[in-house]
């Protein structure tokens, strides 16, 4: 039985755990709107497909960033190469000094969005070229 009562607070678990900006500039975009956020560990080739998808993005009526989070803290790995492959303002990537676990690393994501609205995109899927210009319209107008 699960006793509701206790409260584990999954993010101070990890807090003394840092994660390191390797790729990106904060002055570049300022303040986002949505931070579409990608957890990652180990999969290059699939995070890639992701990456273009969330960068492709047509008709943007809003600011946004993509972050993504590498839960592998081994340096140069396949997944930096990746991300070098993109020169774009927009891509910022963090690398986790130590593995956080799979929900560690969904929080952490989290932690670094800097957007009013997060967007987790998985490292194995992809968004449709108007996903951003389409959730923007609908957040707007909901206030």
């Amino acid at each position: 039985m699960i006793d509701f009562e206790k409260i584990n607070n999954n993010f101070q678990k990890y807090a003394n755990i840092p994660s390191i900006l390797i790729k990106g500039n904060k002055d570049k975009i300022k303040d986002p709107y949505i931070t579409i956020a990608i957890p990652t560990y180990k999969r290059p080739d699939l995070l890639k497909e992701a990456i273009y998808s969330a960068l492709n993005q047509e008709k943007v009526n809003c600011q946004y960033e993509v972050i993504v989070v590498d839960n592998d803290s081994t340096i140069d790995n396949e997944t930096s190469k990746v991300i070098y492959s993109y020169d774009d303002d927009r891509l910022f990537y963090y690398k986790n000094s130590e593995n956080l676990g799979m929900f560690g690393n969904w929080n952490r994501c989290v932690e670094l969005a800097r957007g009013e609205w997060v967007a987790f995109l998985h490292d194995d899927d992809l968004i449709i070229p108007t996903y951003i210009n389409t959730i923007c319209k609908l957040l707007k107008r909901k206030h």
